[in-house]
């Protein structure tokens, strides 16, 4: 997003946040009921309409990416009028009403919970200028993800994901995602799923243990940050052989790796994005933090990429495929993908696709 746009978008937001602050806390506690966002202030029902008539502030082609600065300027609108003018949710979805605090903090799946409980498998979460459709609907996640996926991009994921998974798979454009995942695919065959299992099995046997040891002392333990750890120990050796251990103990890189993570989620549902804002990655402490945690990773994985490829042993898929996995020292996805003949790939692409 171009940086001018992005500050004049910043000016717009809190100016029109300070100046109606007291008739948006008044209406906190009245949400839906009747009545005009600008009753009594003529003037800034004025300014409110003529803003919204400037060219900058236009939205842009309907299923066209990117997004245009239009397009986070008029879903702002539509939070605003939905949440504090009485307007209609125009999908018909249900806005999710309560604080957020606790999800900002870190307790984003906790929220999530409280609101599934209250709104069902479908409701919407608006933070600024972004709306968030939460759906764990099975039916309707499988017609977006499968049965209609073309019918979306990847928004606001691709814009948070970038900065940390590069033109990996997850945040990559169509192009790219085709590419890279026809490299992939392959490696992802029966012999190394086997293989995978029983990793599965060597990385949950200390979670059992203070599973088991939590149960007799009495202590509490957090799942959701045991399951997360367990989960980067099992990323860590299927896909790079990678030791994190972080089900046991912390080092420097399982909290970086922690950060960056918590990072993309603060990222996710911060209403603006101020690391766009020149020299922000510079003055901002959990900027600079983010900054020196991702090198941090990059070098770690920088490292474990040269050391395959310095090694590496090329094959045809068909023998690769066919390698004894259970009894190989490294029989990661990194290993398989370095191997693999006729796929000249380089340590960045290497480290896109697996973050």
């Amino acid at each position: 997003m171009n940086h001018q746009l992005l500050v004049s978008l910043l000016i717009v937001y809190f100016t029109i946040c300070s100046s109606f602050q007291s008739t948006f806390k008044s209406l906190r506690s009245q949400r839906r009921i009747s009545m005009e966002l600008f009753e009594g202030n003529p003037i800034g029902k004025l300014i409110w309409e003529k803003v919204w008539q400037l060219p900058l502030l236009k939205p842009g082609t309907p299923g066209i990416s990117p997004t245009t600065f239009g397009d986070a300027a008029n879903v702002m609108k539509a939070n605003i009028l939905e949440v504090y003018g009485n307007e209609p949710s125009f999908d018909g979805t249900p806005v999710a009403i309560g604080q957020v605090e606790g999800m900002l903090e870190g307790s984003l799946f906790l929220g999530l919970q409280d609101y599934y409980n209250k709104y069902g498998g479908v409701y919407k979460l608006l933070f600024g200028p972004k709306s968030f459709l939460v759906v764990s609907d099975p039916a309707i996640a499988k017609h977006l993800l499968r049965e209609n996926a073309k019918a979306y991009d990847k928004g606001v994921l691709a814009e948070i994901l970038e900065p940390i998974m590069g033109k990996g798979l997850i945040p990559a454009d169509p192009e790219t995602w085709k590419v890279r995942r026809r490299a992939i695919v392959p490696g992802f065959h029966k012999a190394w799923y086997n293989a995978m299992c029983n990793t599965f099995v060597n990385c949950n046997e200390p979670l059992i243990d203070k599973l088991h040891k939590a149960s007799k002392d009495g202590s509490i333990l957090n799942m959701e940050t045991e399951f997360c750890s367990v989960s980067l120990d099992i990323i860590g050796k299927a896909v790079f052989n990678y030791e994190f251990g972080s089900v046991t103990k912390e080092s420097p890189i399982i909290q970086a790796v922690y950060r960056t993570l918590k990072e993309a989620e603060h990222r996710s549902i911060t209403p603006l994005p101020y690391w766009q804002i020149p020299l922000a990655n510079q003055l901002v402490p959990r900027l600079v933090e983010f900054n020196r945690d991702l090198k941090l990773i990059n070098d770690v994985l920088d490292e474990l990429i040269i050391n395959a490829l310095e090694s590496k042993n090329q094959a045809d898929v068909e023998e690769l495929e066919n390698r004894d996995y259970s009894n190989m020292e490294n029989p990661s996805l990194l290993r398989f993908l370095v191997d693999m003949r006729g796929e000249d790939t380089s340590s960045k692409q290497l480290r896109d696709d697996l973050m």
